[in-house]
């Protein structure tokens, strides 16, 4: 008999799942279930697992996540982490959750240039709803910055914007000018968040999903570790302070 969760969450990294040690929520044993990475997380009355795919990037997320989804028939599917963030757009510590999410590296390279062929995935209509005014109650911007200090906190905010994913960690400013040619209002740029919507909306069980990620860096060569941590942090909160709203 199938194992059946009210949710699944997916992290790239341990790191951003451990993160959720920070919330609002209760956080179980680490367990190997049908091969996979999984923790149990409890939020109120819904029972939970944040997963953990072999290796970071597109291929692996979308093996875990299909597998996951198609296993353990969750209500929702989201993913939390850190992400690159399109200066101009955002700025460092930004939340943003992710709506459209595509694959930036989609396409044909020709002598000339590199020709785009983006299949974007959106978020459905009344997650989005659901979202926006999550995203825009000042007592969760405050929640999910409690009892942290870095400096560019104070002027963070929660938005709604598009995410792109691509199968390589960006440090140009280069590229990063290149792929914002694909959308004008392009936000982050990261590495699994496509593979994960591409999972739930093909599956046969048609999860609600989105996707959170805090900007950590802006994609140049100044790229580092130092607000890691916090990003993980935020992003999680807001995973949590969604279940515990609308879940």
């Amino acid at each position: 008999s199938k194992a059946t969760y009210d949710f699944i969450i997916f992290c790239a990294l341990s790191e951003e799942r451990n993160a959720y040690e920070y919330t609002d929520c209760n956080v179980g044993e680490s367990r190997i279930i049908k091969g996979l990475d999984c923790v149990e997380i409890d939020v109120g009355e819904s029972k939970g697992l944040c997963i953990v795919p072999p290796r970071m990037g597109l291929v692996n997320m979308a093996i875990t996540a299909t597998k996951a989804i198609e296993y353990f028939q969750p209500k929702l599917v989201a993913i939390s982490g850190i992400c690159a963030g399109v200066q101009g757009s955002s700025n460092y510590l930004d939340v943003i959750v992710g709506n459209p999410c595509w694959e930036y590296e989609v396409g044909k390279r020709t002598e000339e240039k590199f020709k785009i062929e983006p299949y974007q995935i959106s978020i459905d209509d009344d997650i989005q709803t659901e979202l926006k005014k999550l995203s825009e109650n000042n007592e969760i911007l405050k929640y999910i910055k409690q009892d942290l200090y870095d400096q560019p906190l104070k002027n963070s905010i929660i938005k709604i914007a598009p995410i792109a994913s691509g199968a390589a960690v960006v440090a140009d400013k280069k590229v990063m000018d290149s792929i914002l040619e694909q959308h004008r209002k392009l936000s982050g740029i990261e590495m699994e968040m496509s593979a994960v919507y591409s999972s739930a909306r093909n599956s046969l069980s048609k999860p609600k999903f989105f996707g959170v990620k805090t900007v950590v860096d802006l994609g140049d060569t100044n790229k580092n570790d130092d607000y890691h941590e916090t990003g993980c942090i935020l992003s999680a909160r807001f995973v949590v302070g969604y279940l515990k709203e609308y879940l």
